[in-house]
């Protein structure tokens, strides 16, 4: 049976795990091989055996952080989509008994829990895992976040007899989800410790020492119904050793040298960030899911594989903020604030003087900031890009971006994308051609938010621009008068976003009727409005609404027979079924750190 096992130590001198650590350093790939070699031809001998016992305590109900937190991670929930749903538990549903709510106030800072919540969580253990699971007298818990108020009990379920697979008929997914994890969470902080072992063995070879070890559950505890996430580490995973015995020789089946880099500190997840908030004491419960909101909405943010990337804007925002304002955006500056509006609410301290302290010397700076500061101070460099005129090129910020535009703006309105930032080759129709409207300039290729296109090089002088696309549609082949002013035509057209043909008045903008029907030629017997086709094989008429039904063979000018006048049937189809005009309805919506430079080392692990 196989184990793995690490080098510890050389000739007595530890090996430095780390770039503070002392002891011995491996720093290339020649030495590390050197001592892998010579490892493999060993026999270690088993010194030191030692167990040790430990425990790991539950983790505490949830409060608004560790709930956002935790949702983030188990269930990839954002915290606004936490605070929805937590929201619609909290208004609770339609049971047996009326309207209940499922979980208590979801906006608090505190992970107490109500004595009799505790009984009655003891009873649900109890019944469910049997009296070696249960904590006499309950367990309670401290706040840890700074200015904690305490006015509200943890998140926890109103009843703990309502476990998660009872309501699966009165919950939607997400609902039932995170009613699971809230009810799990709770029930756990209730339950004992989870009682671990661990095995440790030391192995000698020559100069080389080795250590093994092996962690097993002894007793699961709270465990056997949760365990809390992690954001940049796991739970180190269960292993079991061998019987080993002292003196016992062991066969090395093979070395693995692996180099080991220090790492930049990791970026911020939407868990860890709120996290980070609580424990400097900026914010509130409320205000967790709105500040990440806001960052990704203005697009300081983006998020990249759960992780919250900074985006230039959020660089040079920070830059202004932290050298010109740097009071104001200090750690402490928030957390002050928020222990001073606390004092307000206490009837400490008076509002009106507070402001004042604040916001005149704030006032004063801002003002003086304007007159001091341009915004090109902050989004412009200068390049050796030139333009297609000679003119030096500045990177600009702009909404989409950073781009490279001529300095001599807005005389010269060049841009371009930055060097290794250009879009990908598209071939365009009529690029490299002569301007047909201004017989000067050529087509040069173009992006825009609709995506590339073709337009004249000389402008704004010229703005032509080389329309692309599917050809304009085929005309009716007989007069169609408009059903609703009586004046215009019908005439075919294209959407320009779909593509798809419809038939509007001629005299638009003056009269704006549209419609997607077809017509045949022919009219309603009763109000001569033109009759469309309407299905497969049906007819209606565009004046009334009313079905008509149609011949095998129609005439240009026919008068057909209908059925009464629906006007309900001519407006158009809402997405989702139903027409438009009608109620509304549908489910609401849910809602950095700069790398540092890496050194590596190399270090043999036996196996």
């Amino acid at each position: 049976e196989t184990f793995n096992a690490e080098l510890v130590r050389i000739d007595g001198q530890t090996i430095a795990r780390g770039e503070d650590e002392k002891g011995l350093r491996i720093g290339d790939e020649a030495t590390a091989n050197e001592h892998a070699t010579a490892l493999r031809e060993k026999r270690p001998q088993v010194g030191g055996i030692s167990v040790k016992q430990s425990r790991r305590r539950p983790a505490p109900p949830f409060t608004t952080s560790t709930l956002q937190q935790e949702a983030s991670r188990k269930l990839s929930f954002n915290p606004k989509r936490t605070m929805r749903v937590a929201q619609d538990l909290y208004e609770g549903v339609d049971l047996a008994d009326g309207r209940t709510g499922l979980i208590t106030y979801m906006r608090t800072d505190s992970p107490q829990m109500a004595t009799v919540a505790m009984a009655e969580a003891r009873d649900v253990v109890a019944g469910r895992y049997g009296e070696r699971y249960v904590v006499s007298g309950g367990r309670n818990y401290d706040a840890k976040s700074k200015g904690a108020q305490e006015a509200h009990e943890a998140i926890r379920p109103t009843s703990f007899a309502r476990d998660p697979d009872s309501l699966e008929h009165v919950l939607n997914p997400e609902q039932l989800r995170l009613y699971r994890l809230i009810w799990q969470r709770a029930i756990a902080s209730q339950m004992p410790d989870k009682e671990l072992e661990t095995t440790t063995v030391e192995l000698t070879a020559d100069k080389y020492d080795l250590r093994a070890s092996a962690t097993k559950t002894t007793f699961d505890g709270f465990a056997a119904v949760y365990t809390e996430g992690y954001d940049d580490s796991a739970e180190e995973a269960e292993s079991q050793l061998p019987e080993l015995a002292q003196g016992e020789r062991t066969n090395v089946v093979d070395v693995t040298p692996e180099q080991h880099f220090t790492q930049p500190p990791p970026r911020y997840t939407e868990a860890s960030l709120i996290k980070a908030l609580e424990e400097r004491g900026i914010g509130r419960p409320s205000t967790y899911a709105a500040t990440i909101s806001t960052i990704i909405d203005r697009g300081y943010v983006v998020v990249v594989e759960r992780r919250l990337r900074p985006e230039h804007v959020a660089e040079v925002v920070t830059d202004l903020l932290v050298e010109h304002f740097n009071e104001f955006v200090d750690y402490d500056f928030t957390a002050r604030m928020e222990d001073d509006l606390d004092q307000v609410a206490e009837g400490k301290r008076g509002w009106v003087p507070m402001l004042h302290e604040f916001y005149d010397p704030f006032a004063k700076l801002v003002e003086l900031k304007k007159a001091e500061l341009k915004r090109s101070d902050f989004t412009t460099e200068e390049t050796d890009e030139v333009c297609s005129e000679g003119h030096p090129m500045v990177i600009r910020l702009g909404r989409t971006g950073r781009f490279l535009a001529c300095s001599k703006y807005p005389e010269h309105k060049e841009t371009r994308p930055l060097p290794g930032e250009e879009p990908e080759a598209v071939a365009i129709e009529g690029v490299g051609e002569t301007c047909p409207e201004c017989g000067e300039g050529t087509l040069v290729g173009k992006r825009g938010r609709f995506g590339p296109f073709a337009g004249c090089s000389r402008y704004p002088d010229c703005k032509y621009i080389r329309k692309t696309g599917p050809p304009p549609p085929d005309q009716l082949p007989f007069d169609v008068v408009c059903p609703k002013c009586n004046e215009g035509h019908l005439k075919a057209r294209r959407a320009r976003r779909t593509g798809s043909v419809f038939y509007g008045c001629s005299r638009y903008p003056k009269c704006d009727f549209t419609s997607s029907r077809e017509p045949t030629g022919a009219l309603h017997d009763a109000d001569d409005g033109p009759v469309a086709r309407e299905g497969e094989s049906g007819g209606i008429c565009l004046k009334c609404g009313a079905p008509v039904e149609l011949p095998a063979k129609i005439e240009p000018g026919m008068k057909l027979a209908g059925g009464e006048p629906n006007p309900e049937a001519l407006k158009p189809a809402r997405r989702g079924g139903g027409r438009a005009g009608g109620a509304r309805g549908g489910a609401r919506r849910g809602g950095a750190t700069k790398r540092g430079s890496t050194t590596g080392r190399r270090t043999p692990r036996a196996a």
